[in-house]
């Protein structure tokens, strides 16, 4: 495990700067750098600094001891966060006016409950939904559980 590089540290924010000074201080011949975007959206191209700081560790530019250090907050709120609705200006037939409705975040189709209204975000308290706009697969039964279709 001496030589267990790269390595990761993950650490509360506050804290990043002093991890990677120590670092440098106390391995030798380790560099450390922070990777703050971690796959989010920077102007129209996305920027990712674990795949720059993977680069920079095959090219041997962080030389043989390359550490990462990451803010808790930053790893916990990576790419695989998505929001669970969207909020989209919908036209409600019934009602004649706009409302603003929930959204599926795949598919960007409104969200309606068993009678065919539209849900808005007072309506999602304790409810449970899948997306049937794009792919099959788990829906609920009668007790409110996950049960599976026939796909």
């Amino acid at each position: 495990m001496l030589n267990g590089y790269p390595a990761l540290v993950i650490c509360p924010p506050h804290l990043v700067e002093k991890w990677i000074r120590e670092i440098e201080e106390t391995i030798p011949g380790a560099k450390a750098r922070e990777l703050r975007r971690i796959g989010k959206l920077a102007g129209k191209e996305e920027v990712n600094d674990v795949e720059d700081f993977l680069t920079d560790v095959k090219s041997g530019k962080l030389g043989r001891k390359a550490v990462a250090v990451v803010a808790n907050t930053s790893a916990k709120m990576g790419t695989g966060w998505r929001p669970a609705v969207l909020h989209k200006k919908v036209y409600d037939r019934d009602r004649r006016m706009l409302i603003d409705a929930c959204c599926c975040p795949k598919c960007g189709a409104p969200i309606m409950d068993e009678e065919g209204d539209y849900l808005t975000e007072t309506d999602l308290e304790n409810t449970r939904m899948f997306c049937t706009g794009t792919v099959t697969g788990p829906k609920l039964a009668e007790d409110h559980r996950r049960m599976q279709d026939e796909n």
